[in-house]
């Protein structure tokens, strides 16, 4: 694979290669501040697997796997679970919710969406208050029925990640009852057997802005962040790291059978920055690591912060400037634990 040599004053300032403009693709080196993160420990926890950490002014949701109820309400000074909800089973029952970055507000309420996963369907909560009775949940239309996760939804704009059919492409964006594929790009320096466009493609998070109609993306095993606007079209990508081993995608079999680093990615933003969750794991080495990672929309780096272990969910409190997440225990007990950092 041929190294990509990107020159920019500016971008060498900031300590990355720059840009070329051909390419669309900047190739970050380091960071401008790269800093070491000590976590603070809140609680052990127990009898669930949880998926997803969400700050709520003096409270925290977390989001279960497994257990009775699928949502636990924490209370921030405390750090005691002060309420369960979300049945398994029953007139309200959940399947496999997942809660988007996106809410609503309405009177003295906030609504957070979220998309159920096992019946392909979207509904409305009150996190703050457990009220899962607002609103008739929403079957998706047929034409975006296949979506395995949202990068945003609404009414009038729907974008999709669909399920790993080859032929759906990477995208789905439904807008206005018109129905758009986005392909896998952006295309690589290496060439790619058709059997493996779907694993290297295979979106972990993304994350959207709003007001500059913009939303970023990653890939399972690219090790970057790609830009695409709301129609769709491909903006830039930055490259954080890439495992060498990719080159052997040219092959015919599915490259999941190689020794190949897996960046695990979540991602939450703001109208200013992109906080990315980027967990490294090498199936070689049998190594796991994560990383947050500080973009602008522009797709510059801003700062990165190291963990010496893996936190698998996390939520930025912008009240507070702090963090809270989710990690487990690198050794045979699996136990997951509730943090919180500063940076």
């Amino acid at each position: 694979m041929k190294k990509i040599i990107l020159v920019c004053l500016i971008f060498t300032v900031l300590g990355c290669n720059g840009r070329d403009d051909t390419s669309n693709h900047f190739t970050i080196e380091k960071f401008p501040l790269t800093k070491e993160i000590n976590l603070e420990i809140l609680n052990e926890i127990h009898d669930v697997i949880p998926s997803q950490i969400i700050v709520l002014d003096s409270q925290l949701v977390q989001v279960n796997k497994s257990g009775d109820q699928y949502f636990w309400i924490i209370d921030k000074s405390s750090k005691n679970v002060i309420k369960r909800f979300g049945e398994k089973q029953g007139p309200l029952e959940l399947f496999e919710p997942v809660v988007l970055q996106q809410y609503f507000e309405e009177t003295d309420t906030v609504y957070h969406i979220l998309y159920e996963v096992g019946k392909r369907r979207v509904s409305f909560v009150d996190l703050k208050n457990g009220n899962l009775e607002k609103f008739d949940r929403i079957e998706l239309p047929d034409d975006i029925h296949d979506t395995f996760r949202f990068v945003y939804y609404s009414d009038s704009l729907s974008i999709t990640v669909p399920t790993g059919m080859e032929e759906a492409g990477r995208f789905k964006i439904l807008k206005n009852d018109e129905l758009k594929h986005i392909k896998y790009l952006p295309v690589l320096p290496f060439k790619v057997h058709e059997n493996n466009l779907n694993p290297i493609y295979t979106n972990v998070s993304s994350s959207y802005n709003l007001e500059k109609g913009v939303f970023v993306a990653t890939s399972n095993l690219l090790g970057q962040y790609d830009f695409f606007d709301f129609s769709g079209e491909y903006l830039y990508s930055t490259i954080i790291d890439r495992d060498e081993n990719l080159k052997k995608a040219i092959q015919p079999e599915l490259i999941f059978n190689e020794s190949i680093t897996f960046y695990n990615t979540r991602i939450i933003s703001d109208d200013s920055y992109i906080y990315s969750m980027y967990t490294i794991m090498n199936r070689e080495k049998g190594s796991s690591f994560s990383k947050l990672h500080v973009l602008g929309w522009n797709g510059k780096p801003v700062k990165e912060y190291t963990f010496d272990q893996v936190v698998s969910a996390f939520d930025y409190d912008r009240k507070n400037n702090c963090f809270y997440g989710i990690t487990y225990s690198n050794d045979s007990s699996e136990r997951f634990y509730l943090v919180k950092w500063i940076i």
